[in-house]
């Protein structure tokens, strides 16, 4: 049996600060990156407004690749916003950047071709 996988509000706004990080060092993004990058700016903001210590945040701007970073963001998230106010503005910011995001992203390398649409996958194989 599969155990259910739980996510918190800390780790799913983590994860958002991180994309917004790695977006920024993008300088080739389209201009769909760009309206993302205003609503993850807003949640960098409202985070550096609420936590009593931006540490884990600058960690994650750092190094948005690294798990160690986004767990202590993660914790600290969940740590210090418990008002329910906070939290449901948290949450509908998380919304506010879920919105923009394109819900199809495209890969190739080499001969191999891979699509995600929400939570499709098709991979294409081309003979050389």
């Amino acid at each position: 049996m599969v155990e259910p996988v739980s996510v918190t509000l800390g780790a799913i706004a983590a994860a958002l600060v991180a994309k917004v990080c790695e977006r920024g060092i993008d300088k080739t993004a389209s201009g769909v990156v760009d309206e993302t990058s205003k609503v993850g700016a807003k949640v960098v903001s409202w985070l550096r407004q609420r936590l009593s210590s931006t540490d884990e945040l600058d960690g994650v701007e750092r190094y948005p690749d690294s798990q160690r970073a986004l767990d202590e963001l993660a914790d600290v998230i969940d740590a210090e916003i418990v008002d329910e106010a906070d939290v449901a503005h948290l949450q509908a910011l998380v919304a506010e950047w879920r919105d923009q995001v394109p819900a199809a992203h495209q890969t190739a390398i080499g001969n191999r071709n891979i699509q995600a649409v929400q939570s499709t996958v098709h991979v294409n194989l081309r003979d050389r």
